[in-house]
This record gives C-alpha cells, sequence and structure tokens, in this order.
C-alpha cells in the first residue's frame, strides 16, 4: 500500500509532516493469504492535516486474495493534535479468519472528519475478530463522520466477533454523527452482535456532547 511515516516529535508536535495528501489513487492487490501480520492500503503516523481523498481502495482488486490476518483499508496510526480528513473513497476488503477488519480506522488526536467515504463488499473468510467499517479512538478535538454509505452486498461469514459500522470512542466536546447511510448489515451465520452506531465511553475517554442527526439505519 502507501505509507508516510513521520517523525515522532515531542510537544509542541511541529516536527510532524505537514499537509501531506493522497489523492485520486488506486490501491489493489496488497496483503497475503498466509501472511501473519497486518496489511495497510493506506497508512499514516506522525502527520499533521492529512488527507485521504478520493482513493479507490480493493485489496482483492487486480488478481489480489483475502488477507490472513489484521487489515486495514486507511489507517492514520499516530499523532497528537494532528488534523486527519478522510473523504470520497471507495473501500472494499476481504480477510481470512485470523484478525480484525478496518475500513477507515483513526487513532490520533486533533480535527477529524470523515465523510462521503462508500464502505461495501467486505468479506470474511470464516473465522473470528472485529469489523469495523469506520472507528475513531482518541482524545479529539472535534469529530465530524458524515454522509458515508456503509453497507454489504452479501454476507460476511463472520463465526463469531462484533460488527460495527460506525465506532466511536473519543474525548471531542462535540462529536457529529449524521448523514450516514447504513444497511444491508447482515451476515451467514454469527453468534456476535451488530451495531449500526455504537460509542464507547470509558474512564480515558468520556465523550461530550454528541449530535446524531439524519442517519438512515436499516436491516
Amino acid at each position: 500500500g502507501i505509507v508516510f511515516n513521520g517523525f515522532d516529535a515531542a510537544t509542541p508536535y511541529s516536527l510532524y509532516d505537514q499537509q501531506n495528501k493522497v489523492l485520486n489513487c488506486t490501491v489493489q492487490n496488497y496483503g497475503s493469504a498466509a501472511s501473519t501480520i497486518e496489511a495497510y492500503g493506506i497508512k499514516c503516523a506522525y502527520q499533521n492535516d492529512f488527507a485521504v481523498n478520493g482513493n479507490t481502495i480493493n485489496n482483492t482488486a487486480g488478481s489480489g486474495v483475502s488477507h490472513g490476518n489484521t487489515l486495514y483499508g486507511i489507517l492514520n496510526s499516530a499523532g497528537n493534535n494532528s488534523n486527519f480528513t478522510a473523504r470520497n473513497n471507495i473501500i472494499s476488503l476481504t480477510k481470512g479468519s485470523n484478525g480484525d477488519l478496518y475500513g477507515i480506522s483513526n487513532l490520533s488526536t486533533g480535527n477529524i472528519a470523515i465523510s462521503k467515504n462508500v464502505l461495501s463488499n467486505f468479506g470474511i473468510d470464516g473465522g473470528g475478530g472485529q469489523v469495523y467499517f469506520i472507528h475513531n479512538s482518541g482524545k479529539n478535538i472535534s469529530v465530524s463522520i458524515d454522509s458515508n454509505t456503509i453497507g454489504i452486498t452479501s454476507a460476511l461469514n463472520l463465526l463469531s466477533g462484533l460488527i460495527y459500522a460506525i465506532y466511536n470512542e473519543c474525548t471531542a466536546p462535540i462529536i457529529n454523527i449524521r448523514n450516514n447511510t447504513i444497511d444491508n448489515m447482515h451476515t451467514g451465520v454469527h453468534s456476535g452482535e451488530i451495531y449500526g452506531y455504537f460509542n464507547y465511553s470509558g474512564t480515558s475517554n468520556v465523550s461530550g456532547t454528541e449530535i446524531f442527526s439524519n442517519n438512515t439505519i436499516s436491516n
């Protein structure tokens, strides 16, 4: 895939890479069926004002195969006071029976905007693990997750584990979850729960005011 790995600078974090962008790229045929490590379509760390916009990510396209372990479409993995945007991306992923599956995952702090992405055709070849179409976790300044389309066109062959269309765990004072469409969230033989929207507020990431509006969740 594509990796931007900046410098792990100390506060005030001014030595992070600044304003890098991944725009209108096609990322496919990544990962390996026999792999025991994680695979990433686009990954960044220690970036500020990083944008991932207009990309098509599909690990099995171009003669690719189901990845054997944890698989990411987009991962923003580390950063403090780091702004991050993921917009207008099309993501389809398939993994094997080990590890977890993430469409878009943000683990950095700062202002986070995840919007107008299409996440569909996620596949799992049996086994367990968690599935996160959109995943955000961090001590964010602000969060906006809006106008995304999330769905499965065929059943996930997930025997156990949890499925989250949108998972949010953060400390932002204002969290906007709006205008998202979530449908066809069905599986084959499955013993775990399926969540349209899941907000986790633990002891370290207690969230502020959440505005959940104009979202459609069905089936």
